[in-house]
């Protein structure tokens, strides 16, 4: 079994929390190879609540109206300072664009928050949607985005197999 990884880590402002519970974080993740995946990733900063994690299809460079790939159970967060390790269905991703959604049910940062200069492609940036009932199952497809001043999402994508 490959275990390779497909990083992100999109600056778009300064720190944030997350809040209200259910707000979605998406990042925009570019992937080269087709390939299985079976676990997303992210770096806990806080540990507290129930986080869940999910993947939509790009639809023309937002996630607005993009069909939900797979998304995780709901899981508790991890210990701070720690990577959370969310396993999902094995996934097959054929090369092109996705967002990752991330989102918690707590409104305790529990998100990396970086800082520095990294480079991004065009105008993509972290966007956002409000779960209307609060946290719980991801839309589908993915609904009327925002665009929130928030810090870096780092994560990764674990890799389970290459064809």
């Amino acid at each position: 079994m490959i275990k390779n990884m497909f990083w992100g880590n999109v600056p778009v402002g300064a720190g944030f929390t997350l809040t209200p519970a259910g707000r979605v974080f998406l990042v925009p993740l570019q992937v080269e190879v087709q390939c299985h995946i079976d676990t997303i990733c992210f770096v806990v900063t806080t540990q507290a609540g129930n986080v869940r994690v999910g993947i939509y299809r790009d639809n023309g460079d937002t996630a607005a109206g993009g069909a939900l790939v797979v998304e995780s159970a709901s899981v508790a967060c991890g210990a701070a300072g720690s990577v959370q390790e969310v396993a999902v269905a094995d996934t097959e991703l054929t090369p092109g664009f996705y967002w990752v959604a991330i989102q918690s049910d707590t409104t305790t940062a529990v998100l990396y928050r970086g800082s520095g200069a990294h480079a991004t492609s065009g105008s993509l940036r972290v966007e956002r949607f409000d779960n209307g009932g609060g946290y719980g199952a991801f839309d589908n497809p993915c609904p009327a985005i925002g665009y929130p001043g928030v810090g870096h999402i780092h994560f990764h994508l674990l890799v389970s197999s290459v064809p």
